[in-house]
């Protein structure tokens, strides 16, 4: 197994992106990376940037000072770790954790198929207790949450105790394949394990106040095996004789292009047809949807509601506008979460609420194939097939869009689900 710098089991790192990568020969002249950086930057940042001292800054300096939030500088080492995590594997415990007053220490992240995940954690969790250092210690504060992360860093810590009771102990760093899809039904629920493409029934993932013959598929991000994944689940869907799909987008920061079409194909409106145009300085693309096997796509009919929140961002926009484009959904079966305002407050100027992230344009990831660094950066704006573009406006209840109220930022299948629920119920007949 490839050794990479291990993860900080409850770090949350929002990686808000659609790449699409580019292979391009390698250099024929000998450049400094800096030299290298600005070169690139030259030919295929979205918009004309003119950087004259690149020989006085380092590669992520340059980044810094004369491109967008979303441009990344990668070492060898870093790229190379990139590139294993976006193929899926992962060798973290898989979750995410927040501190979060009168709430106390919230998971908010819970990667499926993961250490923790296996361990029986799940988003909404709140650890109350935790061995550190041979003793029990309550995670009831900040200082108790410094000292838990601290020592999570470096896997020395992976006893703890959940606040419904439960006692986890963590299996050390080791490599598994992430699940990124969750279907779930009243009764049973599946997530994937093993190789990343095979369906593990999990019954206690049921979600018994769905209505029969609905489904929720909840789906994390745009990577790895993504694609075969969801396709999976719409064979599962359509095999249950289901005709009514809960899609999950929240908290779900993007990922790949050509992952993003492949599930966006499932959808039997938007299978064949333009997903989006991408323009920029050299980038002048329109993007169109595979056509998939029957067995892969969900019939015209299905009807489909779409949870997001302010951290469904970019390739899930990307889909969210297919969708409605298309007319597969219209803005009335988006359900975006609205937070409390003792949470906006605590996550500082910036936060939204009642509203996607807003994120319209799409990354090239190059490497460098002389010296196995790459960059990253912003190639183009994207358009939905109607021309519409959304960034740094993202898609919000002024839209018509409706909303659900929620504590904090997760993608916990949770009061916000069952307001959803009671919302889209039919009403019994008189």
């Amino acid at each position: 197994m490839r050794k990479f710098k291990k993860r900080v089991i409850f770090a949350v790192i929002v990686a808000v992106a659609l790449i699409l990568s580019v292979t391009l020969a390698a250099c024929t002249t000998k450049t400094t990376s800096s030299q290298w950086v600005a070169e690139i930057i030259s030919e295929y940042y979205y918009t004309d940037v003119e950087i004259t001292d690149a020989d006085a800054l380092s590669p992520d300096e340059i980044v810094a000072k004369y491109l967008d939030r979303y441009s990344v500088y990668y070492t060898a080492e870093e790229y190379a770790e990139l590139l294993y995590g976006n193929a899926g594997n992962s060798v973290s415990y898989g979750a995410g954790i927040v501190f979060l007053p009168g709430e106390g220490a919230v998971i908010i992240s819970c990667t499926g198929n993961s250490p923790a995940w296996k361990s029986g954690i799940r988003v909404g969790d709140v650890i109350a207790y935790a061995v550190i250092d041979g003793k029990m210690t309550e995670i009831d504060s900040s200082e108790a949450m410094e000292e838990f992360s601290s020592a999570t860093a470096d896997g020395s810590c992976t006893q703890f105790t959940l606040a419904n009771g439960l006692e986890v102990k963590l299996e050390t760093y080791s490599q598994y394949k992430q699940s990124y899809v969750l279907l779930a039904t009243n009764t049973t629920a599946w997530y994937f394990t093993f190789d990343g493409l095979t369906m593990q029934e999990s019954p206690s993932d049921a979600i018994p106040s769905l209505p029969d013959g609905t489904a929720y598929i909840g789906l994390s991000e745009f990577s790895g095996d993504a694609d075969k994944q969801f396709q999976f689940a719409v064979e599962k869907f359509n095999s249950l004789g289901c005709d009514s799909l809960i899609l999950d987008l929240r908290s779900n920061p993007g990922g790949e292009l050509d992952i993003t079409g492949e599930i966006a194909a499932c959808f039997a409106n938007i299978a064949g047809k333009t997903l989006l145009t991408a323009k920029g300085k050299a980038v002048n693309d329109t993007y169109t949807c595979p056509v998939l096997k029957e067995e892969f796509t969900l019939k015209d009919g299905i009807d489909v509601t779409v949870m997001a929140n302010s951290g469904t961002a970019s390739a899930s926009e990307v889909l969210m506008g297919a969708l409605l484009d298309y007319k597969v959904i219209s803005y009335s079966d988006i359900y975006l979460s609205d937070y409390t305002g003792s949470y906006l407050a605590l996550a500082g100027e910036g936060a939204k609420t009642a509203s996607t992230y807003g994120k319209g344009c799409m990354q090239y990831i190059i490497p460098n194939s002389s010296t196995g660094e790459a960059l990253r950066l912003t190639a183009a704006i994207l358009y939905w097939p109607n021309g519409n573009c959304i960034n740094e406006r993202g898609i919000t209840k002024a839209d018509g869009c409706n909303v659900v109220s929620a504590p904090y930022p997760s993608s916990a299948v949770n009061e916000e689900l069952d307001q959803v629920i009671a919302a889209t119920a039919i009403p019994a007949a008189a």
